[in-house]
């Protein structure tokens, strides 16, 4: 017990972390995208983009975003992910 005990623990850490290991990757690769310039567009304030009352539907699911409200920042960086179920 002893010596399976920390085994077990490590395999099942190194399963854990294989499963995040693909969203890390993905995300550092979205953080690598240079940031979008504004040069040319009009009409905004303060470079922030506003979303009022979106939706959005993927693959003919109807509406897989409803009425969805959201402002991004200058300069800031953002995703939509869908929820992951276990």
């Amino acid at each position: 017990m002893m010596i399976s005990q920390p085994i077990i623990i490590a395999l099942s850490m190194m399963f854990e972390i294989s499963t995040i290991l693909p969203s890390v990757k993905r995300h550092l690769n979205f953080m690598r995208y240079p940031e979008e310039s504004l040069d040319g567009i009009k009409n905004f304030d303060n470079g922030d983009i506003i979303f009022d009352n979106v939706s959005y539907s993927y693959n003919g699911v109807k509406d897989t975003i409803s009425d969805f409200s959201f402002c991004i920042k200058k300069g800031s960086k953002i995703a939509i992910l869908p929820k992951q179920e276990k």
